[in-house]
């Protein structure tokens, strides 16, 4: 039988231009992963615009990193 992982949901609403803000909430993200939690990441409202290609391309590369590594 496999443990059960306890679930963390993300909702990010931060748009583009408060990248900053975004890249906290992926880390939180990404922290909770390495403590073992099952985590989902929701991009609502502007967030949504973070993986669109024409903006995504003009985002710093640790924010770009921070996205492929969530998606991963």
């Amino acid at each position: 039988m496999s443990e059960k992982k306890d679930k963390v949901v993300f909702f990010v609403t931060i748009p583009p231009a408060e990248e900053d803000r975004m890249q906290v909430a992926l880390g939180f993200a990404s922290i909770a992963a390495s403590l073992g939690y099952d985590v989902t990441v929701y991009l609502t409202f502007h967030s949504v615009l973070m993986v669109k290609k024409s903006v995504y391309e003009k985002l710093d590369k640790r924010t770009k990193d921070m996205i492929q590594n969530a998606i991963k």
